[in-house]
């Protein structure tokens, strides 16, 4: 999924508000607050009530064709000693995606 959002002071969501849309749905969001808290998002932080706009939500299909680094994208299958973790960005031009608003 590749979501465009944009700051707003006047309307929009929070990561509070949908943090409770899924409790109102009835869905358990221990794993999600979790996963806020590893991201710097933990629960009382303000930065969970900053508002955005969603201006657009695009779905990608991951297949064999989409843009990624997998094991065999290494020597013998193995990412290097002394790798821990690395971020890279995917060219997206060529791929076509499913709106999904």
């Amino acid at each position: 999924m590749f979501c465009q959002f944009e700051p707003s002071v006047i309307s929009g969501v929070s990561i509070n508000l949908l943090v409770e849309q899924l409790k109102d749905k009835g869905i358990n969001i221990g794993a999600i607050n979790q996963k806020l808290k590893e991201l710097g998002f933990e629960e009382g932080r303000s930065s969970r009530n900053k508002t955005f706009i969603l201006h657009g939500m695009l779905k990608y299909t991951v297949g064999s064709d989409f843009p990624r680094i997998t094991p065999a994208s290494f020597v013998g299958g193995v990412m290097p000693a002394g790798i821990t973790k690395f971020t890279y960005t995917v060219d997206l031009s060529g791929m076509t995606p499913e709106s999904m608003m």
